[in-house]
């Protein structure tokens, strides 16, 4: 199992209220949690909520990941963003593991291509 607070996750994630979309990663520092990707044009403040955007296929669309603690104009085209997680990694006693069904084969009805299907 890997945390989001793993300066080595990530996870595509976009704010509640601009819906301004980019990337929640683990870094080594506090808050654990930084926003990447956001550009530099978008409307991003402190104590907006951060949820996930359920576009990298990992995690489902619209799990609370925390909230925005610090934005400023970044060097280059994107902001700079502190996340403070919704959670205390520290303290956790049980997780939710998501498991996102399989989608069933089409049938050679189903198949918008026209194709076959193998048996």
């Amino acid at each position: 199992m890997q945390l989001l607070i793993d300066k080595y996750a990530a996870a595509g994630a976009l704010t509640e209220r601009t819906r301004a979309g980019g990337m929640v990663v683990g870094v080594e520092h506090d808050p654990p949690l930084g926003m990447e990707l956001v550009s530099n044009l978008q409307d991003v403040n402190p104590g907006d909520l951060i949820v996930s955007s359920g576009i990298d296929g990992i995690y489902p669309k619209g799990f609370v990941i925390g909230s925005v603690e610090k934005a400023e104009r970044g060097r280059g085209l994107y902001l700079t963003i502190a996340v403070r997680p919704a959670v205390d990694f520290n303290s956790l006693e049980e997780v939710l593991v998501v498991l996102v069904p399989p989608r069933p084969a089409l049938t050679d009805d189903e198949n918008p291509s026209g194709g076959g299907t193998r048996k």
